[in-house]
């Protein structure tokens, strides 16, 4: 998966090492760990014990990753909306299948 996700965002001629590979991978893993442990703090804190993703985006701003705010926010909505819209304006009538997310 680490490798397709990179090939995605590279030039076609681009060439990944296996090494590189793994490198990506032990630090997807280091920096998931660390966002959903400030995204957890956050939710504690907040008396709550589920983490939501409003958690997690303000942790990213926490931890100082504000430029990915906006990425992830446009991903979790077009993800969000039932019926495949990409982009629903909240006033409309249909239903976020995400109770009490973002949407």
């Amino acid at each position: 998966m680490i490798q397709r996700l990179a090939k995605g965002v590279l030039p076609s001629n681009t060439q990944v090492q296996k090494d590189a590979v793994l490198a990506l991978s032990k630090s997807a893993t280091v920096f998931v760990s660390y966002l959903v442990n400030s995204a957890n703090d956050r939710a504690v804190l907040a008396n709550k014990k589920t983490v939501q993703p409003k958690d997690v985006l303000e942790a990213l701003g926490e931890l100082e990753f504000e430029g990915f705010v906006g990425r992830v926010e446009a991903e979790l909505l077009s993800k969000c909306w039932e019926g495949g819209s990409r982009v629903v304006p909240r006033s409309t009538s249909r239903r976020c299948k995400h109770e009490g997310s973002l949407c």
